[in-house]
Parts: structure tokens; sequence; C-alpha cells
């Protein structure tokens, strides 16, 4: 069975393909009154080489408030991505070398996000808590890894078993399998994010 989510601090080895590891993330997940927020640190030279920050700040229901990222890709510099709710949806401001964009989603706080991070599959299990033997049709909102441009991929997610979930992309039927640990926190996503370490607090 799934654990409740609780603040924890979790490390993280990213692995290549070909089984080499290609960097880490260490992810913090604390309670902020009655509402969450979430840290994370990464550094990898696969699937590109970055160097990326995340803040994140959550309500009680994990429905996102504002999400900071920072993103430093070694050849094309720097990019910074701020999402926040606004009455139509998310709105998301982002600056890069090729300048600054806004980008208004109009489906609402209630949209699933997906990155490279560990911070957006422990947000997604813990939200959509789904029951075994039914499967979700979700539009999810993707970040690219170094440029943070949203692009909306349509997902399918069913429960795995009692601690994860299969996240399969619609148009290639690529499907990746996300599984918990204690605390919540994200065990594997795939074989790219493997945890090494967890520290749990209450």
């Amino acid at each position: 069975m799934r654990e409740e989510l609780l603040p924890h601090r979790a490390w993280y080895s990213i692995t290549r393909p070909d089984g080499f590891i290609a960097g880490s993330e260490l992810l913090t997940v604390e309670r902020t009154g009655a509402a969450w927020h979430i840290e994370s640190e990464l550094k990898t030279t696969w699937p590109e080489e970055i160097a990326t920050t995340i803040d994140w700040e959550l309500d009680h229901r994990l429905v996102t408030r504002l999400l900071r990222i920072h993103s430093h890709e070694r050849f094309s510099g720097d990019h910074e991505l701020e999402l926040t709710v606004t009455g139509n949806g998310l709105l998301a401001h982002r600056v890069a070398p090729d300048g600054p964009t806004q980008v208004e989603l109009g489906w609402g706080p209630h949209a699933e996000l997906d990155h490279l991070s560990a911070a957006f599959a422990t947000v997604v299990v813990e939200r959509l808590d789904l029951i075994p033997g039914n499967a979700l049709e979700i539009d999810a909102v993707q970040l690219g890894t170094a440029d943070l441009v949203p692009a909306i991929v349509p997902v399918v997610v069913s429960a795995a078993a009692a601690t994860g979930i299969d996240w399969t992309v619609v148009a290639t039927g690529h499907s990746t399998r996300i599984t918990t640990a204690a605390a919540g926190a994200i065990a594997a996503y795939g074989e790219l994010l493997a945890l090494d370490r967890l520290e749990v607090s209450r």
C-alpha cells in the first residue's frame, strides 16, 4: 500500500540508458502550515547537460500556487520559468536566450506537470491516488528538460500496484513505471531516476 506523503529529503541518481550514472538530484518536501513546499537541486549530463533548481509552492491539496524553475544548459545558457495560477488557468512566464515569452494554459490549476525532476512524479502520484484497475486519461504539461518550454502531452495513467503507477504517453505508447517508497517518496521513475537515500521528518 502506498504510504501517506510526509515531509522528507531524498537523494536520487539519474541514469542513462546504458546504465551509466549521469547525474543526481536532492529533493526536499516540506510542510508550511497546511500547505506544501518543494525544492530541488538537480545536475546531470543526460539527457542534456543541465543544472536546475526548483522552488514550488503548493496548497494542502498539492495544487500549484507558484512554481519557479531555473535551468542552466551548457551550450544554450540560462532559462527561467515562473508558473502561477490565475482565474483562467496556469500562466507561464519564461525568460530565455531567445527572449521572454508568456503562455496561458487554459485547463486550470489542476493540470498535471511533468519534468525530469522527481518533484513532479511525487506530486502526480499523491494527487491522483489511483485505484488499481482504473486508468485515467489526462493532459500533462511537460516542461522541456533544459529550455523549460511547456507542451501538452496526452497521457494515460493507471495504478501499477499499491506502490506505483504507469505513465504512458498516448502519441508514442512509451510507458514508464513510477514507484514509491516510505513517506510517499518516489523510489524510481522507470530506469531514469533511482532513490539512493531518504530522510523522513514528521
